[in-house]
């Protein structure tokens, strides 16, 4: 896991950001709103707040930047394994 310092939610968000990667990302605080303006402007597929375990069977567990392609969980991830085909016939 990556720690770094910074002076304002602004600043970590943008190095957040700035890195290659975004598989999951971690916030903790007690402030509502602050938690869901960092996980808003994060460029992560997963954002925990509060919690270690971002996993969740009934959502998508995606993968952005070079954290990987595609999702994993959910109705996102089903479909992954499908392909779908669309058969019109008139009689």
């Amino acid at each position: 896991m990556g720690i770094d310092s910074f002076r304002t939610i602004d600043e970590a968000i943008e190095k957040a950001n700035s890195v290659p990667y975004g598989l999951v990302a971690y916030v903790y605080t007690e402030d509502v709103r602050k938690a869901f303006y960092v996980a808003e402007s994060l460029e992560w597929g997963s954002v925990a707040i509060n919690n270690i375990n971002p996993d969740s069977l009934y959502a998508p567990y995606p993968g952005w930047k070079e954290s990987g392609l595609g999702w994993r969980l959910g109705w996102h991830g089903l479909e992954e394994y499908l392909e779908w085909k669309h058969i019109k016939m008139e009689v």
